[in-house]
């Protein structure tokens, strides 16, 4: 076989694997519910609390310290995110968080506080992370810090959202994310499953696409 021959057959394998997996990404994303940017809301009015649970995520590992009826599990929770680019696409998490979670008195959340440290994010691959902090995407030299606070829930036989302030780059945008809470034998359950824009947040690069995937989920327990 010649070197052009060759040549040709590789570009053609390497297109047909782009094109798969172009499909696959695009199942992925039509599969997920999308947040929706909406204006702030008046959010007085919540539910009593009765438990604040502190989580705090420092090299890869929660810890929990709880006060009140109700807990997390730590070996349950997971936060993650996959951005998605032209033929691929990278996961990662975050190995800096501190977050403060209120609960009423029947174990469902009221609010969160939440503050990730973008210089501690990790992904399968140590050149996107370094990317990541770059200027393009968080820009870590200048902004040290993602501050999330949701201080809304609206839930009806485990399905709702969530409203959310999420400040990235000094942009603070409003966010409705659709939430499930599931109650099981030993606890209830609750998860985030979702995509957002990150243009929003002047976040964008070539081949990157504007929609990520966004994953939190863990298990409120009684103590």
């Amino acid at each position: 076989m010649s070197i052009l021959a060759l040549v040709l057959v590789i570009g053609i394998i390497i297109s047909v694997y782009v094109f798969i997996k172009n499909q696959e990404i695009k199942a992925t994303l039509d599969s997920l519910e999308q947040s929706e940017f909406v204006e702030k809301t008046d959010t007085t009015g919540q539910a009593d609390i009765d438990s604040e649970v502190t989580i705090s995520r420092q090299d890869g590992s929660w810890t929990v310290s709880e006060n009140g009826d109700y807990t997390i599990d730590p070996e349950s929770l997971s936060l993650s995110f996959t951005g998605f680019k032209i033929g691929g696409e990278h996961t990662g998490t975050f190995n800096r968080v501190d977050s403060t979670v209120s609960l009423d008195d029947n174990g469902s959340p009221v609010s969160i506080s939440m503050v990730v440290m973008p210089e501690s994010v990790e992904t399968d691959t140590e050149s996107v992370d370094k990317h990541l902090q770059d200027s393009v995407f968080f820009d870590t030299d200048t902004y040290k810090e993602v501050i999330i606070v949701v201080d809304s829930f609206v839930l009806d036989r485990g399905e709702g959202t969530a409203v959310a302030d999420i400040t990235i780059k000094g942009i603070t945008k409003t966010v409705q994310i659709p939430v499930t809470v599931d109650n099981i034998e030993s606890g209830t359950i609750f998860a985030i499953d979702t995509k957002i824009k990150i243009s929003e947040w002047n976040m964008a690069f070539g081949p990157v696409l504007d929609d990520v995937r966004v994953m939190l989920e863990g298990t409120i327990v009684k103590k």
